[in-house]
């Protein structure tokens, strides 16, 4: 005690005598009013865990200790908190945040778990939730737009910018200056730089590439792939444009699908393969068309596709050095309506209707009489070749025969005209490259009926869909059967619209004729 009494005395009479007190240093550094100097050892301050340094009273500004709990360090008074030393602290709790400088280098250091609850600038970049501060949004580089919307993601100078949204609008821009005008728009994605530049409220357009679908502003549910790809969409829908440069037909195209370097759509709802330098477009797979699928096969020398009216294509072989037409086609003198063997057989109608004034005459406005009434001729054949046969026993009456379609045409100055003779007569009046026929009929029944299936093809004959025809079939001596076709019907029975009905051979109608091949 007495050596305890003894060294105090001699520090407070040093410190009396001197401005500097030193420990182990009988030369203290003038700035320092206490100057420890030792080797082997340190400056011990009490240590005390947070809850005994709290209950310091009157803590004098600037006093020390050291906290051995909690955030254990060093800790000073510095006046109204405690404070912690070596860490910045936010109205004295530690902020988690460890700054040092070296060698004009500065490292910035977060602890595990660290928390940053408000948008962080550095060197002039963004990171935050934007200024709208939605939830789950995401911007990177610059502060996306005012909009409370939620899931945006915007990552690059100025994308985003625009936006103010309210709604869940998942919009993500990534690159510099994407979706920059977007406002409302939802569902949309950017991905490249400078992408959907224009746009303002689409709705799911995805872009990936440089200056991908730049012009669009309005238009929904495009994708465009590739450097400026649709570059002239505005207001366009439903479009996809692959490949560089690939672009749609018009500003408001839609539905178009371009697929190529360069290539440009050609119109609404089509597929455009390739620009106009592509040759060829290969598959090893079928192509299927609507209902039509053409096979990957190659067929043998002379072979022809045909379907099998279910859409299906194959190669068969036509019918022996015989050409092959279609329904539709102008031939032999008149207009093909009914087909058969690929092609290679059918009927054919006449270009013209026959009528009153005779079988060179097709300006008639009334009908002619099928034959006289009293007389049955046979001619009840209904199918295919039977109006030929039919016609050919209409004709066959010996010229005697007051009741012979010839008979009453040739030798009565008063004669009328009837239905077999018309047609067997018929005498079109040539045109250039045409041969003038001697084999026409008058149709059967079944004929008739498929001309009738088949009226909607066959432009350019003499078919009126306002006039009724005669066919070859009769039904007795009486009466014989008629195609009904003025109107839209289909049936084949009755009285309506493309039915066969029969009708007294007294009764007027015209004549159809028609030849095969």
């Amino acid at each position: 005690m007495k050596n305890i009494f003894t060294l105090l005395a001699a520090v407070l009479l040093t410190a009396t005598t001197y401005a500097q007190v030193g420990i182990n240093n009988e030369n203290p550094d003038a700035s320092a009013a206490l100057d420890i100097t030792s080797t082997t050892g340190g400056l011990l301050v009490p240590r005390m865990t947070a809850a005994q340094r709290d209950a310091i009273t009157s803590a004098a500004t600037g006093l020390m200790i050291y906290q051995t709990d909690g955030t254990a360090g060093f800790y000073f008074y510095n006046g109204t908190q405690w404070t912690i030393v070596g860490i910045e602290t936010v109205n004295g709790t530690a902020n988690e945040i460890e700054v040092s400088t070296s060698n004009a280098t500065t490292t910035i250091g977060l602890p595990d778990n660290t928390t940053i609850t408000t948008s962080v600038t550095v060197d002039g970049l963004y990171f935050g939730t934007g200024a709208g501060d939605g939830d789950n949004n995401l911007a990177v580089g610059s502060s996306m737009g005012s909009g409370t919307g939620k899931r945006n993601t915007a990552i690059g100078s100025r994308a985003l910018e625009s936006y103010s949204g309210t709604g869940y609008d998942n919009n993500t821009a990534i690159g510099y200056f994407n979706m920059k005008a977007l406002s409302t728009g939802s569902g949309n994605t950017a991905l490249g730089a400078e992408n959907m530049f224009s746009l303002t409220t689409g709705i799911a357009n995805t872009s990936i590439g440089n200056q991908t679908m730049l012009n669009v502003s309005e238009g929904s549910n495009n994708t465009g792939l590739g450097q400026r790809a649709g570059e002239s969409i505005t207001t366009g829908t439903n479009n996809t444009l692959i490949g560089l440069d690939a672009d749609v037909s018009s500003p408001n195209a839609n539905n178009e699908t371009v697929i190529g370097k360069g290539a440009t759509g050609s119109g609404d709802n089509t597929v455009r393969l390739g620009n106009t330098s592509v040759t060829n477009v290969n598959t090893s797979g079928t192509i299927t068309a609507g209902a039509i699928t053409i096979p990957n096969t190659d067929g043998t020398t002379g072979q022809v596709l045909s379907t099998d009216g279910s859409g299906a294509l194959s190669w068969t072989t036509p019918s022996s050095g015989a050409a092959t037409h279609a329904i539709g086609d102008s031939y032999g003198g008149g207009i093909v309506f009914y087909v058969w063997d690929n092609g290679a057989h059918g009927l054919i109608v006449a270009k013209d209707e026959i009528g009153s004034l005779g079988p060179a005459n097709f300006t008639s406005t009334l009908g002619v009489t099928w034959a006289k009434t009293t007389t049955t001729f046979g001619a009840y054949r209904s199918g295919l070749g039977g109006g030929e046969a039919n016609t050919n026993l209409m004709i066959a009456k010996t010229t005697t025969d007051p009741n012979s379609q010839w008979h009453n045409y040739a030798q009565t100055s008063t004669a009328d005209f009837y239905s077999a003779y018309l047609t067997q007569q018929y005498r079109r009046v040539l045109q250039a490259n045409e041969v003038r026929y001697g084999d026409w009929y008058l149709p059967s029944r079944g004929e008739l009926e498929y001309l009738f299936t088949n009226k909607d093809n066959i432009a350019g004959s003499g078919y009126d869909p306002t006039h009724t025809y005669w066919s070859s079939t009769e039904t007795n001596d009486s009466y014989a059967y008629i195609l009904a076709t003025n109107g839209t019907g289909t049936t084949n029975t009755g009285s309506g619209p493309g039915s066969n009905t029969w009708s007294h051979k007294n009764d007027l109608h015209f004549v159809l004729p028609i030849r095969s091949f």
